[in-house]
């Protein structure tokens, strides 16, 4: 992922959810190792958690969403992200396509 990319992310927890007969009632993102993702505005809505996130800087970054569910558990899910300068390439010629 190019460093300046801003990125969409969603996680359906309602698959699992169905298998235990409960739904999600809360949920946090945070950055559990590494500094390179800014974590921006969330939101759950019918067991779907989703998330803003930009790439701050190069290096690596884990992105957690923990789940909270109705019936007090908690169901984490990991996200890890390799952030890279954007690389641009310029081709010279100096005959111009002659």
């Amino acid at each position: 992922m190019p460093k300046g990319a801003i990125l969409t992310l969603a996680w359906d927890f309602s698959n699992f959810c169905s298998r235990k007969a409960t739904t999600v009632s809360s949920v946090t993102w945070t950055q559990t190792d590494g500094s390179a993702m800014s974590i921006g505005t969330d939101s759950l809505d019918t067991n779907v958690a989703t998330c803003t996130l930009t790439a701050a800087q190069t290096g690596n970054s884990i992105v957690e969403c923990k789940a909270t569910l109705a019936d007090s558990d908690v169901w984490p899910v990991y996200f890890k992200f390799k952030i890279t300068e954007p690389k641009v390439e310029v081709n010279s010629s100096s005959d111009y396509g002659q």
